[in-house]
């Protein structure tokens, strides 16, 4: 996590103002490994800024993104969003939508980046799979009974803290 003059610093180079409503959004991706949904930021920030809209955080999210503090992860739902932006790869479930970090390994890198077509200046290699996760992959989640808490999850719910575990 940076320091509170690295984040403000950040900001500023970009040309953005270091806001309270700048300050939660990312404090809340700070604080969550899950890649929330703009939804999800704006449900858990509201309970500290409770006149937050959901324009300012899509804003605030978009000015946390330009300034390189938070990543924008597209899938095939919404977009999330994640406050690590180390080279790393992602495996995005098709059911549920859910994002899982993987580390990069710089060999593989490496070996990405030489596959690029001559003459052109490669900055950066995604990876991305795309399957199903272990939680929809299971007999319980395939029943018309699932639980609640993984419903509320993938239809926008507040964010899981990082406390509660990675899957």
């Amino acid at each position: 996590m940076l320091r509170r003059g690295q984040f403000q610093e950040k900001l500023t180079e970009a040309g953005f103002r270091v806001t309270r409503q700048r300050r939660a959004v990312y404090d809340k991706l700070i604080d969550s490994d899950r890649h929330p949904t703009a939804e999800q930021v704006f449900a858990s920030v509201k309970d500290r800024l409770p006149r937050i809209s959901l324009a300012t955080v899509y804003k605030a999210l978009d000015s946390l993104v330009a300034s390189g503090l938070v990543q924008k992860v597209v899938t095939e739902g919404s977009a999330r969003y994640e406050a690590r932006c180390d080279e790393h790869y992602h495996a995005c479930c098709v059911m549920c939508g859910c994002v899982i970090d993987i580390n990069s390994d710089p060999e593989m890198q490496n070996r990405l980046l030489s596959l690029s077509p001559e003459g052109f200046r490669t900055e950066r290699a995604l990876v991305e799979f795309r399957g199903v996760c272990n939680e929809c992959a299971s007999p319980s989640a395939r029943s018309p009974s699932r639980s609640p808490g993984r419903a509320a999850r993938v239809a926008g719910g507040p964010i899981p803290s990082a406390d509660a575990g990675r899957r």
